[in-house]
C-alpha cells in the first residue's frame, strides 16, 4: 500500500514497517527515524493543504457531492471536472495543479530533513526512481565539500536543486522553473507563498504563473545576501498575498480561502471537515492571542494600529499555512514551527 493522504476522509495511510509514535516525528523528523519521519511529515503537509487552499476544498467537495449521490442512488457518478483538471497540465505550461501540489510538499521535505539527508535516504532505499547522472553530481559535490557549509552546517544552493531534480515526475518543475529563470534567492522565497496563494483559485497553474511574473517583473524587491530564508518569508507574505489578489480582482474572480471562511455549505454534512471547520476558528482565536507574531503583521500594525484580534489570528493561520516548515523563535531552548504548534494541539492524542 502506498503512503498517502486521502483528502475525503483526510486518513493518512504509511506503508511503514511499525509506527513511530512520537511527537518527534513532526517535532524533529530529520533526527528521528528520518526513513519513517519523513513519509509521514509529508502527507501531514498535505493534510493542512487540504484545510488551507480553496481549490482542494473544492476538489474534495465535488467528490463528497459523488459519494453522497451514489449512497442515495447506489450508482457510482462519473468523475467531476476537478478531477480531470487537477492532473492535467495546461499545454504550455507542461505541469499540472497535482504536479504543483507535490512540489509544495516536496520543497518543505527538502528544507526541513535536509537535502542530502532526504537525497541519501531515497537512494538507499530504492523507493524512488532517480538518474545515475544525478546520483553522481550529489556524491561528486558530497566529496567536494559543495553540499554543507563547512561552518554554520546549513545547505547549498545546489543541494535543493538536486533535491528537487530528483523529485519523481514533474514535481520539481514549478520550483526549478523559478530557480533557472530568475535567481535562487527568488525561487526559495515565492515559491512557497506563490504556490500557497495560486491554490486559492480555481486554475493554480496558471495563477501561479502570473504571481510569479509579476513579481518576477519587479515587484519582487532586492534582498540582501545572506537573509535566512524565513525571515523573508515572513517579511514578503503580504507582498504575494496583495499581488495574488490583486490578479484574482483583474480576472473576476473571488479568492477562494480556507474552509473556515468558504461558505458553509461547501462540504456540509461531512464530519471530519465540519470537525476541521470548528478546529480551525478555534485555532484562528488562539493565534490572534499567541506571541508569534511574523514580521508582516508588525509592519501591518503601524499602518493599522487598529487591526481586529480576528483578522490577526485568520493572517497568522493563513501564514503558518503557507510556510509549515518556517522556524519560530520558541521561549526556552525548545524550538519548533508554528504548523507543528497546531500539529500538536490537534493531533497528539494519536501518536
Amino acid at each position: 500500500m502506498p503512503s498517502q493522504l486521502d483528502p475525503l476522509s483526510l486518513v493518512i495511510a504509511a506503508d511503514l514497517d511499525s509506527f513511530p509514535a512520537s511527537t518527534m516525528v513532526l517535532h524533529h523528523p530529520a533526527g528521528f527515524r528520518p526513513q519513517d519521519s519523513r513519509i509521514l511529515f509529508h502527507e501531514t503537509v498535505h493534510f493542512w493543504q487540504h484545510l488551507g487552499q480553496g481549490y482542494l476544498l473544492l476538489r474534495v467537495d465535488e467528490d463528497w457531492q459523488r459519494l453522497r449521490e451514489f449512497g442515495e442512488a447506489r450508482k457510482t457518478p462519473a468523475p467531476g471536472p476537478m478531477k480531470q483538471h487537477f492532473a492535467a497540465p495546461p499545454a504550455d505550461l507542461g505541469f499540472s495543479a497535482s504536479d504543483l501540489h507535490e512540489a509544495l510538499a516536496r520543497f518543505w521535505d527538502v528544507h526541513v530533513l535536509g537535502p542530502d539527508t532526504l537525497l541519501d535516504l531515497e537512494i538507499r532505499s530504492g523507493r524512488r526512481a532517480i538518474a545515475a547522472e544525478l546520483v553522481a553530481d550529489f556524491r561528486k559535490a558530497q566529496d567536494a565539500g559543495w553540499i554543507r557549509h563547512a561552518v554554520h552546517g546549513g545547505y547549498s544552493d545546489l543541494a535543493y536543486d538536486l533535491a528537487m531534480e530528483a523529485a519523481a515526475g514533474n514535481y520539481g518543475l514549478p520550483y526549478l522553473l523559478l530557480r533557472r529563470q530568475v535567481s535562487p534567492v527568488f525561487a526559495g522565497v515565492v515559491f512557497p507563498l506563490a504556490g500557497h496563494m495560486a491554490f486559492k483559485s480555481r486554475d493554480p497553474v496558471r495563477r501561479f504563473r502570473r504571481i510569479v511574473d509579476t513579481l518576477a517583473g519587479g515587484a519582487f524587491p532586492d534582498v540582501q545576501p545572506g537573509r535566512a530564508v524565513n525571515e523573508l518569508w515572513e517579511e514578503h507574505y503580504l507582498l504575494v498575498c496583495s499581488v495574488a489578489r490583486e490578479i484574482a480582482e483583474s480576472e473576476g474572480e473571488p479568492h477562494i480561502e480556507n474552509i473556515d471562511a468558504l461558505d458553509a455549505d461547501l462540504l456540509a454534512g461531512h464530519p471530519v471537515y465540519g470537525w476541521a471547520r470548528k478546529s480551525l476558528q478555534r485555532m484562528a482565536a488562539a493565534l490572534a492571542w499567541c506571541d508569534f507574531e511574523p514580521a508582516f503583521l508588525t509592519e501591518m500594525k503601524k499602518q493599522l494600529p487598529d487591526l481586529p484580534r480576528a483578522a490577526e489570528g485568520f493572517l497568522k493561520l493563513d501564514f503558518i499555512m503557507a510556510c509549515p516548515g518556517s522556524p519560530q523563535r520558541a521561549v526556552g531552548a525548545i524550538q519548533q514551527s508554528p504548523f507543528q504548534w497546531l500539529i500538536f494541539s490537534k493531533l497528539s492524542c494519536f501518536l
